[in-house]
């Protein structure tokens, strides 16, 4: 993804890893202690914005300074 621009292949993928996180993320918060809550949402977050940056770039409606690179950096600075 740094190099081009996302495919359908892609794109499928992606919602498909939306659609998972976000059943998990939902189950988390029913049954995580807040100790464990808070440090998650920072990370779900971070994902939120990521995707957010995906789907401009899909959308060919990219933010200045948006682009497949930008997204892939700020998906790895995401992680753990």
């Amino acid at each position: 993804m740094r190099d081009r621009v996302p495919g359908d292949e892609d794109v499928q993928a992606l919602e498909r890893a939306k659609d998972a996180h976000r059943d998990r993320w939902s189950e988390t918060l029913m049954i995580a202690p807040d100790t464990v809550i808070g440090p998650a949402n920072r990370l779900n977050d971070a994902l939120t914005r990521v995707y957010g940056k995906v789907k401009r770039i899909e959308q060919g409606s990219p933010r200045p300074g948006e682009t497949p690179r930008s997204a892939a950096e700020g998906n790895r600075r995401s992680g753990p």
